[in-house]
């Protein structure tokens, strides 16, 4: 982000996000959401957070490794709380599995999003088939 700064994010409108991360994940979501009510767990302390904060209205998973927690984590967070939540990963193997729209950056800019069964089986963005060819789906 040094030189071309942060992304503009268009999030969901959510008052009291939980922001779900470890190492530089977590360190990704204090910077993008300094500004905001949110409240910051990790994978052995977001249960904990989603019950003691009962004002928690959304969820953001960034996760770098994509494939080791961050399934398990969306699917808890469904069935707890039927949460809305968005996923920031590079593994489109997990995105294709656990979320049913995706956004497409490059360089800090989206390029292409759309619901992933379309995006998929029909990408329009030179970077998305490059990304969609290069992935073990």
């Amino acid at each position: 982000f040094t030189g071309r700064g942060l992304p503009a994010l268009k999030l969901p409108p959510f008052q009291r996000p939980l922001i779900v991360g470890s190492g530089n994940a977590a360190v990704t979501g204090k910077i993008l959401f300094k500004d905001t009510d949110a409240v910051f767990a990790d994978e052995s302390n977001y249960i904990q957070k989603l019950k003691a904060v009962p004002a928690i209205d959304g969820c953001i998973l960034i996760s770098a490794s994509g494939g080791k927690h961050a399934p398990l984590i969306a699917k808890e967070l469904q069935k707890r709380k039927n949460l809305t939540y968005l996923f920031i990963s590079h593994d489109l193997g997990v995105i294709g599995s656990i979320c049913d729209r995706v956004i497409v950056m490059q360089e800090g800019k989206f390029v292409e999003s759309g619901l992933c069964e379309d995006i998929f089986k029909n990408p329009r963005h030179e970077y998305t088939k490059t990304l969609l060819a290069s992935a073990l789906l």
